[in-house]
């Protein structure tokens, strides 16, 4: 029986558009939202291509996108502002993986 070798990398993408999906199906008119899906398809070509550089520019995007997201006032209840807060802080540390994974450490 062969053992499959996981992209550690992929994961963390996949589970940011996991929670990104999340999001959308909570706010559905965030124009932000969809900013990030953009993004998020770039970054997948980049990884594919592992065109480090541009995984990087891709990462700093959705970085942008998510303070963007951070500032705006959300009309949902306190429980879906407290899950969207853990989720954007979730997002953030998959994103800081990434930089690592791809060679820039970000402080």
């Amino acid at each position: 029986m062969s053992v499959k070798e996981v992209n550690p990398a992929s994961n963390c993408y996949r589970a940011i558009l996991a929670q990104v999906n999340y999001l959308d199906s909570v706010y559905t008119k965030n124009v932000h939202l969809k900013e990030i899906y953009q993004d998020l398809t770039e970054l997948a070509f980049y990884m594919m291509e592992n065109d480090g550089q541009r995984v990087l520019k891709g990462i700093e995007q959705v970085r942008l996108t998510l303070n963007e997201i951070e500032g705006c006032s959300w009309k949902e209840t306190e429980g879906n502002l407290t899950a969207t807060r853990l989720i954007l802080t979730e997002i953030k540390t998959h994103l800081q993986y990434l930089l690592i994974e791809f060679g820039r450490e970000d402080h």
